[in-house]
């Protein structure tokens, strides 16, 4: 005899065939695979971190931009990255006040992502605004030599 026999007063072939024939069964598995469902996509809500990653290679950048003077060679867009990064950071502390159910960092993520792109592109005007000014200085300099030159030689 069966332990589940001792237990339970139906034969365990009368179990199975009982147990796969209920018309429940199908309904209570689709259920449960429900409720798995549903409490998976809550558990990844409800842990949805903020995007400390994105923003830490964002201040990066307009450090990185800052270091290779985008302030002097290309104001306007360093002062809208400086923006569009205070922007994200304060969508995140908005988001920080919010019931952790419900926080959403999607907007502060796409700001911060566009601001690294931002970032990186301002980097490489900047460089090559400074590349093209220390040309010109570098030529103005042999011209001002020149003129000196010139003029000593006149002078003599």
């Amino acid at each position: 005899m069966d332990l589940r026999e001792k237990i339970n007063p139906v034969p365990a072939a009368q179990w199975s065939r009982l147990r796969s024939s209920s018309p429940g069964h199908c309904v209570g598995r689709a259920t449960w695979l429900a409720c798995l469902a549903v409490s998976a996509l809550w558990l990844m809500v409800a842990c949805a971190k903020p995007p400390y990653n994105e923003l830490e290679a964002a201040e990066a950048a307009v450090r990185e931009a800052r270091y290779v003077g985008a302030p002097v060679y290309v104001p306007e867009d360093y002062s809208a990255l400086e923006a569009k990064l205070e922007t994200a950071e304060e969508e995140i502390s908005k988001q920080y006040k919010v019931s952790e159910f419900s926080r959403d960092y999607s907007r502060a993520n796409r700001l911060l992502l566009e601001a690294r792109a931002d970032g990186d592109r301002i980097i490489a005007e900047a460089q090559k605004r400074s590349d093209e000014a220390k040309a010109a200085a570098l030529r103005e300099r042999e011209q001002a030599k020149e003129a000196v030159n010139g003029v000593r030689d006149t002078l003599r």
